[in-house]
C-alpha cells in the first residue's frame, strides 16, 4: 500500500512542476529581442568605431578589451577637467540639462516592441584580471523604466554608487577563454514597462583612498571615458495593452503616410561606414526634421574615409549597394533600411542641413535613393547630381530654424528595403556654387564629412498599382532575422488547469488510503 501511495504522491509532484514552471524559465531578457532599439541618448561624444549602443544589447556578456564589438565605448561630452572639477553638464533621463536637480552626467534608452512586467537585471562592466576589477569599471549608475517614455513617467529601480571602491561588483569567468568580466545584478519589484534607461551618476572611481585599500589599484587616467559590455533586463510580456504608437514630432505631408515613421519597425540592416561621433542612423526615422546645429540629437553626422585630402582626389573608398567596399563600387556611403512590411510607395522627402540667412553651403551634393521588395533586386527610383551648386535644395522653416531637403515623386514601386546611397559630397564645384551662393562662399574645407537629418518616404494612394521592375539582381543576400526568444506560458492562465491536476491527485491519495486501511 504504501509503494501505491508513493506513487500518487510521485505524480502529484510531477503534475506540480509540469504545470508551474520555474522563475527561470518563465522569464526572459527583455532587452536581447530583436525589436528592442536605441531610442534615446544624452550626455555624451561617441568615443570612435566602438560607440555602438547597440553591443550594450547583442548577448555578449563576456568582455575582451581586444575585440571592440563586446563593448561600448562612451565618452562624457563635457570631457576630462569638468568631471575632475565637478562642473560637467549633468541632465535628467529626458536629457534635460536645463531643468533642477540634474542628476545625470549621460545616459542612453532603450525602447523595447510592447509593454514587459521586469523585475531584475544584470549589468555587465569592464574586465577583471585574476579576480581583481579594472579601474575603469563605472562607478555609479540608475536603471529607470517607464511605460510611456514620456516626461515625469520614469522610475527609478535600482541605484548604485561608489560601486568598484565598496567592492559591489563580482566577476564571471567564461570557460572556454578565461576571459573575466565584472557584473552586477539585482531584482526589484515588479515594474510595467516599454523603455529602459541606464544613467551614469559617477563615472570611474576618484575615491583614491578607498580604491587603493579595497583592490591595490589606482584611480583610472581618464575617468570621463566609460564602457559597457552588456545590459539584460528580465521580465514577462505584461497583460495591458502595448503603449500607443509614438506619431513623428513634426507631421509629414497632409495625407501622406510616412512609412519610415511607423514606430518600432524601421531598422537599419547595411552601414558602409559605421561609427564615428554622432553617426546616428535611426535619427533618419525619428520625426525631427528641423536641423539644429546646437543639438546633436537632431542630426547624423558621417565622416569618409580618408579624409578631405582622398576625397577630393578622386581616392576615396567606394562601395556597392550591399555595402562592402568595392573598387567598381558607385557610392561613397550607404545606408540600407528594412521596413515592418512592404509598402506601395511613390516619393519622399530626405533632409540634410541647415541654412543660415536662406544660404545653403555644406549640403551633400549627390545621393540615390532605391527600393526593393527582396533585398536583392534594386530600382533606382531618384538619382540626383550638383544637387547644391544648382541650386535644387529648398528650405524647410520652423521659427528660426531653416533646414533644407531634396523632394521628388516617382512611379510607385512595391518596396521592403530602402537604400540611401551617397554619390557626391560637399560641393567641389567652385565656380557653380559661387554663383549659387555667393562670392564669399568657397569650396567646402572639409568636404569629407556630411550630415542626414531625416528621410520620409511616403506611401502611394489606396489602389495604386506599383509598377513592375526588370532590374538585374545583386548577390546581396536576404537580411536574415533573428528568432524572438520563446515566450514561457503565462502561469496565470495555467492555474486552473494546475488546480484540477492537483485536486484528482489528492483525491486520489485519499482514494487510495481509505481503500487500503
Amino acid at each position: 500500500m504504501k509503494k501505491i501511495l508513493s506513487i500518487a504522491l510521485l505524480l502529484t509532484l510531477i503534475l506540480s512542476l509540469a504545470v508551474f514552471p520555474s522563475a527561470a524559465e518563465e522569464k526572459n531578457n527583455v532587452l536581447s529581442l530583436d525589436t528592442t532599439e536605441v531610442y534615446f541618448e544624452f550626455g555624451m561624444s561617441g568615443s570612435g568605431v566602438s560607440h555602438i549602443p547597440e553591443n550594450i544589447f547583442d548577448g555578449i556578456n563576456v568582455y575582451n578589451q581586444d575585440d571592440a564589438s563586446t563593448f561600448c565605448d562612451n565618452r562624457l561630452v563635457d570631457g576630462l577637467q569638468p568631471y575632475l572639477d565637478g562642473t560637467s553638464q549633468m541632465f535628467d533621463v529626458m536629457g534635460n540639462s536645463d531643468v533642477k536637480d540634474t542628476p545625470y552626467y549621460t545616459g542612453m534608452q532603450f525602447k523595447l516592441d510592447k509593454i514587459y512586467t521586469v523585475d531584475s537585471f544584470t549589468f555587465y562592466s569592464d574586465n577583471a584580471i585574476d579576480g581583481i576589477p579594472s579601474a575603469g569599471n563605472i562607478d555609479g549608475f540608475d536603471i529607470l523604466v517607464s511605460k510611456t517614455g514620456e516626461e515625469g513617467s520614469w522610475t527609478v529601480v535600482y541605484s548604485g554608487k561608489d560601486l568598484l571602491c565598496t567592492k559591489k561588483y563580482q566577476v564571471a569567468t567564461d570557460e572556454e577563454t578565461g576571459l573575466q568580466t565584472t557584473y552586477i545584478t539585482a531584482e526589484f519589484a515588479p515594474t510595467e514597462a516599454q523603455y529602459i534607461a541606464f544613467c551614469l551618476t559617477a563615472s570611474r572611481c576618484q575615491h583614491a583612498d578607498a580604491l587603493m585599500e579595497a583592490y591595490g589599484l589606482e584611480c583610472a587616467g581618464r575617468p570621463d571615458y566609460w564602457r559597457l559590455c552588456e545590459l539584460e533586463v528580465y521580465g514577462v510580456a505584461s497583460s495591458e495593452a502595448p503603449a500607443t504608437t509614438e506619431t513623428p514630432s513634426t507631421p509629414t505631408e497632409p495625407g501622406r503616410t510616412n512609412v519610415m515613421a511607423i514606430a518600432g519597425q524601421t531598422k537599419l540592416i547595411v552601414d558602409s561606414l559605421p561609427g564615428g561621433w554622432n553617426h546616428k542612423p535611426e535619427r533618419l526615422y525619428d520625426g525631427v526634421i528641423d536641423y539644429d546645429d546646437n543639438d546633436s540629437n537632431c542630426f547624423c553626422n558621417n565622416v569618409i574615409p580618408g579624409g578631405a585630402d582622398s576625397y577630393t582626389s578622386g581616392q576615396s573608398k567606394h562601395f556597392n549597394i550591399k555595402g562592402e567596399e568595392d573598387a567598381d563600387g558607385k557610392y561613397l556611403h550607404v545606408f540600407q533600411y528594412e521596413l515592418g512590411e512592404a509598402h506601395v510607395v511613390d516619393g519622399f522627402k530626405f533632409y540634410v542641413c541647415g541654412a543660415v540667412g536662406g544660404t545653403i553651403t555644406c549640403n551633400v551634393d549627390g545621393i540615390d535613393i532605391l527600393l526593393s521588395e527582396d533585398g536583392e533586386n534594386w530600382t533606382t527610383v531618384y538619382s540626383g547630381s550638383k544637387l547644391l551648386c544648382s541650386g535644387q535644395y529648398k528650405i524647410h522653416e520652423n521659427g528660426d530654424l531653416k533646414t533644407t531637403y531634396i523632394e521628388a515623386d516617382f512611379a510607385a514601386v512595391n518596396a521592403k528595403y530602402v537604400a540611401i546611397a551617397l554619390t557626391d559630397s560637399r560641393c567641389q564645384h567652385s565656380a557653380e556654387l559661387k554663383a549659387q551662393v555667393g562670392e564669399e562662399h568657397d569650396i567646402n574645407t572639409r568636404p569629407d564629412y556630411f550630415g542626414y537629418t531625416e528621410f520620409e518616404l511616403y506611401e502611394a494612394p489606396a489602389g495604386t498599382a506599383p509598377t513592375t521592375t526588370t532590374a538585374a539582381p545583386t548577390t546581396t543576400a536576404a537580411p536574415t532575422t533573428t528568432a524572438a526568444p520563446t515566450q514561457t506560458p503565462d502561469t496565470a492562465d495555467m492555474l486552473p488547469v494546475a488546480c484540477i491536476a492537483l485536486m484528482l491527485a489528492a483525491a486520489a491519495c485519499l482514494f487510495l488510503r481509505k481503500k487500503f486501511n
